[in-house]
């Protein structure tokens, strides 16, 4: 294992170290696994865009596109809603939000 040297301003290194102790870590697990997490992380890139829809597709690779950084609990929840067919994200938000404030 490499050991590695950080300077940081010493308010910064303190609010770290308080943040490490009230997640239950220490300030190196803390910042193993900020970078394990900043390396790792699956991104979501537009491939290509047409006037009704947009293409995505998911990497893990360095992305040399434009990229979209999304979060971890978004990326959960891809594929969890299934619209009728032939209705786009834009009418079902409209006929929801109709339903709800309009009748």
């Amino acid at each position: 294992m490499t050991q590695l040297t950080l300077n940081l301003p010493d308010q910064l290194a303190q609010q770290a170290e308080d943040y490490a102790k009230a997640q239950g870590k220490t300030l190196a697990a803390l910042v193993e696994d900020t970078l394990r997490s900043l390396t790792t992380k699956p991104r979501l890139t537009v491939e290509e865009t047409k006037p009704d829809a947009t293409v995505v597709f998911l990497s893990k690779q360095a992305v040399t596109t434009p990229a979209l950084e999304i979060s971890p609990e978004i990326l959960a929840l891809m594929g969890s809603v299934t619209l009728p067919e032939g209705m786009t994200a834009d009418e079902a938000r409209d006929e929801y939000l109709t339903a709800k404030y309009l009748q």
